[in-house]
């Protein structure tokens, strides 16, 4: 028989174990292969891995190999090893799988459980975190398959688990050179020997990928915190918190997985200190070179009047509310006393299973700070905090693909020094501009030493060069300056002030406009006072006046400009995927409602590149207010009454 008759389209989105004329089908997402299992008579079976390009006529089914064996138990239709067919009672000798009816210590209402959307924190970042919690994996086995359980169902299930996984995270990766977290943020089982078997067989799983896609495996750290599922194991109901903390990270320390509790861990350094050890002196030493950091901890429910240890939680007499209390203290005052502090270029990975506001008193936050949680098995995000509780899996989903967040990847080498001026080598200079992501350039070897600025966080370089000459630096450019850089830097300074406090405003508004262009699909890129939506559509903001052209460009000189947004997004045949999301979102008109939302057909050439020239000269005033870079050389006729007129700006 053709196996190409048995396999269609509709089989292979369903996904799902289908059987016809003796062949069982499903679609293996991480490898986007069709596997076959066909029977060669009544008693056994072979897996078959078949590319994707099955329809090629020249496929026959003889070309198959790899084959792997198996066996056909035929026990309640489960295909297991004949070797393994004793039971593995789930329940054991105590009932953790007490879910049949709704009790006392379920918690939480499944009905919540709900899908949340995708989130991103920055763009273009070497540095992805995916995450996920409350897989629940025990009470998902028990309700497929009940209270007895062959081994090879058992590892099928968490096989295909820590294959959505995986695929769901490489399926994100788009460059080799990028760094993956994958943060779990506890309840992933009550029973520790599947919460052992699903460790062990992700990261197995996650190095297979790793061959396949030559992807660097040192590139991949797992981090997890532990629920307060994982202490319902019976053999830790007498065990104390530490003693329980211990046997999880021992165990999976075999399986690169890092357990954090209290504990902070710092990815370029590659260690993890207990926030205990951790004092004002020592700080910003483990700060340095750090784009960001993670906090891990349970978290616990101190601050909960509903559920915590009095409600028995945990189910642990050792874990209790005079516990809960010291932890909720412990992590608030590092919280208040260090974490508040960090300098806002980094950004601060807080990961609890708990949700902050079960534990943390302190109500003060910051935009660089971050609350991965589960628990509650209600998806949501939250701004002021943010909040990043957006993939509980819950009782019910069996889907488990992680989701993104990106974080800074940039650093800034001289974040901690002190105001003042200081002497570098060239390799210094362009090390900082590589660390936080900006191409800078220079190939002569006619640099003696560069000499740096640094006042209010503000910084100016200016290179000595051969000829005992100074110049200052726009990034690998170099403008000859006076042999008084001193007085010349204190200039610039004062100039670079006046133009932080006129352009401030006007970067809040792009990133405002950026913001609406990214909730209906666009890329929202903003460079200079460009904002993009694709790679043909464009709105050019007026730094002038605010005023904003909506144009279609195919390159610089030829451009088409329209009347107003929605004839940008229908302009040409349109994009309808942005279309449909901005139909649904009414407050994108209310920024940008006095050009209409009529759709008109009328366009206008323009060539002129005026437009290029005023959005040059702000990207590097954008230098200034995002990375604190003084790139450009005062003249201050163009200001005036706190305005400024570009136009005269470049004229002169």
């Amino acid at each position: 028989m053709d196996i190409r008759q048995v396999i269609n389209t509709k089989m292979i989105k369903k996904c799902k174990f289908l059987r016809k004329d003796k062949c069982f089908i499903v679609y293996d997402s991480l490898n986007n292969k069709i596997i076959t299992q066909k029977y060669t008579n009544r008693h056994d079976f072979y897996y078959f891995g078949i590319n994707k390009d099955w329809n090629n006529p020249n496929f026959n089914i003889k070309d198959l190999q790899n084959c792997k064996k198996f066996f056909d138990i035929q026990k309640n239709n489960l295909l297991t090893y004949k070797k393994s067919l004793h039971s593995i009672k789930l329940n054991g000798d105590y009932n953790f799988f007490d879910y049949k009816e709704k009790d006392d210590n379920q918690i939480f209402d499944t009905n919540n459980e709900k899908e949340c959307v995708l989130y991103s924190h920055t763009e273009n970042s070497k540095n992805n975190l995916f995450y996920i919690s409350d897989l629940h994996l025990n009470y998902k086995l028990f309700k497929k398959f009940g209270e007895n359980i062959y081994d090879e169902q058992l590892k099928d299930f968490i096989d295909d688990v820590c294959y959505q996984i995986v695929s769901s995270i490489f399926n994100c990766i788009k460059s080799r050179s990028n760094y993956i977290y994958i943060i779990l943020c506890g309840d992933i089982s009550s029973d520790f020997k599947i919460y052992d078997i699903f460790f062990s067989n992700l990261n197995k799983i996650l190095k297979k990928k790793c061959r396949d896609l030559y992807y660097n495996y040192d590139n991949i750290k797992i981090l997890t915190v532990l629920g307060n599922h994982e202490f319902w194991d019976a053999k830790f109901s007498k065990k104390s918190l530490d003693d329980i903390y211990f046997i999880y990270k021992n165990k999976l320390n075999k399986y690169n997985v890092i357990v954090l509790q209290d504990e902070v861990y710092f990815p370029n350094k590659n260690e993890v200190k207990k926030i205990t050890e951790i004092d004002r002196n020592n700080f910003n030493n483990f700060l340095k070179e750090e784009s960001f950091v993670i906090l891990g901890s349970s978290g616990f429910s101190y601050l909960n009047d509903n559920f915590n240890s009095k409600n028995n939680l945990y189910k642990n007499k050792n874990i209790t509310i005079e516990i809960e209390k010291n932890e909720s203290y412990l992590l608030t005052t590092f919280y208040s006393n260090f974490l508040k502090n960090i300098p806002e270029t980094i950004d601060v990975i807080i990961m609890t299973h708990n949700p902050y506001w079960d534990w943390l008193s302190d109500k003060q936050f910051k935009k660089n700070i971050f609350f991965f949680s589960g628990h509650t098995h209600e998806n949501n995000l939250g701004e002021e905090p943010y909040l990043i509780a957006n993939n509980q899996c819950g009782y019910n989903s069996l889907s488990f693909e992680m989701k993104i967040f990106c974080v800074q990847s940039a650093y800034n080498i001289f974040e901690f020094y002190k105001d003042g001026r200081y002497e570098i080598d060239l390799k210094t200079y362009l090390n900082f501009y590589n660390f936080i992501h900006i191409n800078c350039f220079y190939k002569k070897e006619d640099i003696k030493k560069i000499i740096f600025f640094k006042k209010n966080n503000k910084y100016a370089f200016f290179a000595q060069k051969n000829n005992n000459k100074f110049y200052f630096l726009e990034g690998g450019i170099t403008h000859p300056v006076g042999t008084d850089i001193i007085n010349f830097f204190n200039y610039i300074y004062n100039f670079a002030k006046k133009i932080d406090t006129i352009v401030h405003n006007f970067f809040n508004y792009l990133k405002e406009i950026s913001n609406l262009i990214k909730k209906i699909g666009g890329d929202g890129r903003v460079h200079g006072c460009i904002v993009d939506i694709d790679f043909f559509r464009h709105l050019y903001v007026n730094p002038n006046d605010g005023k904003i052209t909506y144009y279609y460009a195919i390159d610089i000189k030829e451009k088409y400009v329209v009347k107003n947004l929605i004839s940008l997004i229908t302009y040409r045949n349109g994009n309808k995927e942005i279309y449909s999301k901005y139909m649904k979102l009414k407050d994108l008109n209310l920024l940008l409602k006095d050009n209409g939302t009529e759709v008109s057909k009328e366009a206008i050439l323009e060539k002129s590149t005026d437009i290029y020239k005023i959005s040059n000269l702000l990207y590097k005033f954008q230098y200034m207010t995002k990375y604190q870079i003084i790139r450009f050389l005062p003249k201050n006729d163009f200001i005036s009454e706190n305005k400024f007129d570009l136009i005269s700006y470049l004229e002169t």
